[in-house]
């Protein structure tokens, strides 16, 4: 094939030639997109779930009517199960999991906790729940028979029965936090600012847009992108000395208090030491911290 006559068309009409270099652009930029969510829903699938997966096998049930003999079937159907050969163990439960729906509840740290700290997906189950699963329980216990409460009796009409325990996940419990704050900004315009959950576990103080929290390292990305756009508005220099913005900074060595950069605070070359636990849960004022630190 000749591409001479085809670049020789598209010089003599630019327009077009522009729309096809668009067309392809947005071509390209859809697939890239899709791309990316195909590999974050693959690296989600990945993802170690602690289940026995490729073990489980669900067994569906539905019929029409009621039964008044059910729960003794259903007892009877689980001990058949139990002993067939190769079969760990076997549950009546609501759910299991990767189907298209799911249970799911809110969880509160306390009792008279407004907001919920977070949602989890909730199976109910009796003792044999780890085995089937092929779970491994790293803390804790067990369900024992005298905390197993009837379906029946939970579901009635009006029922106030609460569970005595439950077991959960761990990444729930290393997220047991009493509260959170949550902004989201588009362009300049602020869409959401809003709190949730309480400030202290056991304590009525709400969380809101304006609880103070530690950002810890999250403060560098605003901070260098605050400093870019200054940069970018012409009114800083990346390779200006630090002196020139900031008059009283001053480091141990004169020589180095003149020749350090904006570039190099940021990019975390100036040679000083951490001094986290200089500022962490410690009371003392800005410019005793700046001065310490400097001398440091």
């Amino acid at each position: 094939m000749e591409l001479r006559p085809i670049l020789t068309t598209l010089r003599r009409h630019k327009t077009a030639s522009a729309l096809i270099v668009l067309e392809i652009a947005l071509s390209c930029a859809i697939i890239c997109n899709a791309l990316f969510l195909i590999s974050g829903r693959i690296d989600r699938l990945g993802r170690i779930s602690g289940l026995a997966e490729n073990e489980l096998v669900r067994v569906q049930l539905t019929g029409i009517g009621k039964d008044d003999n059910d729960v003794a079937l259903t007892t009877s159907d689980l001990a058949a199960l139990r002993a067939l050969p190769g079969v760990r163990d076997a549950i009546v439960t609501n759910q299991v999991p990767f189907v298209n729906s799911s249970w799911n509840s809110s969880v509160n740290m306390t009792k008279d906790q407004q907001q919920p700290t977070l949602s989890a997906t909730t199976y109910m189950a009796d003792e044999h729940f780890l085995d089937t699963f092929g779970l491994k329980l790293i803390a804790g216990r067990n369900f024992t028979s005298d905390e197993l409460v009837d379906w029946a009796t939970f579901n009635a009409p009006n029922s106030k029965v609460s569970l005595p325990s439950v077991i959960i996940t761990k990444s729930m419990a290393d997220w047991k936090i009493p509260g959170l704050a949550l902004a989201i900004v588009r362009n300049d315009s602020v869409i959401l600012a809003k709190g949730y959950g309480v400030r202290t576990l056991g304590k009525p103080d709400r969380v809101d847009e304006r609880t103070l929290f530690a950002i810890g390292s999250s403060s560098k990305a605003f901070t260098s992108l605050a400093v870019a756009m200054l940069v970018d508005q012409g009114k800083v220099k990346w390779d200006d000395p630090a002196t020139k913005y900031l008059p009283g900074f001053q480091l141990y060595d004169p020589y180095v208090t003149r020749e350090i950069t904006v570039r190099d605070l940021l990019s975390h070359r100036s040679g000083l030491a951490r001094g986290d636990m200089l500022w962490y849960a410690q009371d003392l004022p800005r410019d005793s911290i700046l001065a310490l630190g400097c001398c440091e």
